[in-house]
């Protein structure tokens, strides 16, 4: 009987030191688990940090193109008016005339593009800005 008593304290001993080496794998497996966790984190902080950069080095450009296509229409459309102005000008002065005034303004409005343009020609107000929002509107 006494064999078997010591035979199941070994067992004992045994299943005892197989739990507690199994408990320390377990604790090793988790904390790299979790070190591998924080570092996809910490990581992933950073890219969503880096891509607000760039989104708003992305707004920013798209702010520039849209103001560098408005200022080379208007050159554009300046350029057509005095083209335009030179001609008629042109067709009138050999005759000792000069356009008419409303013929010059309908002539240099003729390539007016935005509401803000014509209301200005026409002596009214221009309708007030929309106050200003943290969001980009892209036209």
């Amino acid at each position: 009987m006494q064999t078997a008593l010591d035979q199941a304290a070994q067992h004992n001993e045994h299943d005892a030191k197989v739990i507690h080496e199994s408990e320390a794998t377990i604790h090793r497996v988790v904390g790299q688990v979790d070190e591998a966790v924080g570092a996809l984190n910490q990581r992933a902080a950073e890219l969503s940090e880096r891509g607000s950069l760039v989104k708003a080095q992305v707004e920013q450009l798209m702010v520039a193109f849209q103001f560098q296509d408005r200022v080379h229409q208007i050159v554009d459309q300046v350029n057509g008016s005095i083209h335009s102005a030179v001609a008629r000008l042109s067709e009138a002065l050999p005759q000792g005339q000069t356009p008419a005034a409303d013929e010059w303004q309908a002539l240099l409005s003729a390539g007016y593009t935005t509401d803000e343009q014509r209301a200005i020609a026409s002596g009214a107000a221009p309708k007030t800005a929309p106050q200003a929002t943290t969001e980009t509107t892209f036209f």
